[in-house]
């Protein structure tokens, strides 16, 4: 690899909080010749050219500018993650920044990680707090080394935003399923999969800042539900049908929402009752339907939302 970390960062119309993210990186205390940076332009009609020239004048690292058609974040990920050169992949959204020190701190972890360890180990954990706000998001937990990154963070709870410098190598061999029509599939489709049996360095550090958007996912989530219904059936089939038992074992509780979001987005997507069973396998059929009335609840309620 030729950097220590790959910095990612897919937009689209996003020209108004893009050049936060620039500062941000430029701000890093770590020498600037240890990164890159890949901007991906999905198809904005806004400034960010004419910005992305501005950055270009500018920057004393390396910047990887691509653009093309709108396509869809996964997209923009899988073609990110496939051309990284850093041995570390952190994904930086187009409205978030870092604190100063957040490559120098993560490399000094990355440090203390033994040669046949960092062979497979899913990444290095840390936290997240709110640029509003300035505070926490989420809560601190026990710092050092996990052996199974899914385990943990079913029994840990943690479902709040946070931040990861991914193993480039382990990543490149996770991608997003290409479908046509389909933009948008939660990053856990991702994420759950590396993180199975895979060790996880915990940090208690906090090294992102979060913004989030009137126009982001976070705050339109019905919205998101009914505009990106498939990619959220896609992983929600993905947990049933592979993680079944990991989830028995670690958080019932969440399986059971994974059964209800998954007849709700399947009804989203304008699939019939039969192709929503046929999805899944075996027994896992007769949960779809005893959840199904849930489903078709939540489902009608979401219609009624403007």
């Amino acid at each position: 690899m030729r950097y220590k970390f790959t910095i990612f960062t897919p937009t689209y119309n996003r020209a108004y909080t893009l050049r936060r993210v620039f500062d941000s990186l430029m701000n890093q205390t770590l020498p600037h010749d240890q990164f890159e940076w890949i901007l991906i332009n999905d198809g904005s009609t806004d400034e960010t050219d004419r910005l992305v020239k501005e950055f270009l004048k500018e920057a004393d690292f390396d910047i990887r500018y691509i653009k093309h058609d709108n396509r869809g974040k996964n997209y923009c990920h899988n073609e990110a993650i496939k051309i990284a050169r850093g041995e570390l992949f952190l994904i930086l959204d187009s409205d978030d920044a870092m604190i100063e020190k957040s490559l120098e701190i993560f490399a000094g972890y990355w440090k203390l990680i033994n040669e046949r360890d960092k062979e497979e180990i899913y990444g290095i954990f840390c936290l997240c707090k709110d640029g509003y706000s300035n505070q926490l998001i989420g809560k601190k937990l026990e710092e050092g080394m996990v052996d199974d990154a899914y385990a943990w963070k079913h029994r840990n709870r943690v479902y709040f935003e946070s931040w990861s410098a991914l193993n480039t190598r382990v990543f490149q061999n996770y991608l997003f399923p290409n479908q046509d029509g389909v933009k948008f599939i939660p990053e856990a489709f991702i994420w759950d999969r590396a993180a199975l049996r895979r060790k996880l360095y915990v940090t208690k550090e906090i090294l992102r800042i979060v913004y989030h958007q009137q126009d982001g996912f976070t705050k339109n989530i019905v919205k998101s539900y009914k505009d990106h219904a498939k990619g959220r059936f896609i992983y929600h089939r993905m947990v049933i049908n592979d993680l079944f038992f990991e989830l028995v074992k670690y958080n019932p509780m969440r399986l059971i929402k994974d059964f209800v979001q998954y007849g709700r987005m399947g009804l989203h997507s304008g699939y019939s009752l039969r192709k929503i069973i046929q999805e899944v396998v075996g027994f896992r059929k007769c949960l779809v339907l005893l959840f199904l009335p849930i489903s078709y609840f939540l489902y009608t309620k979401d219609r009624n939302v403007r």
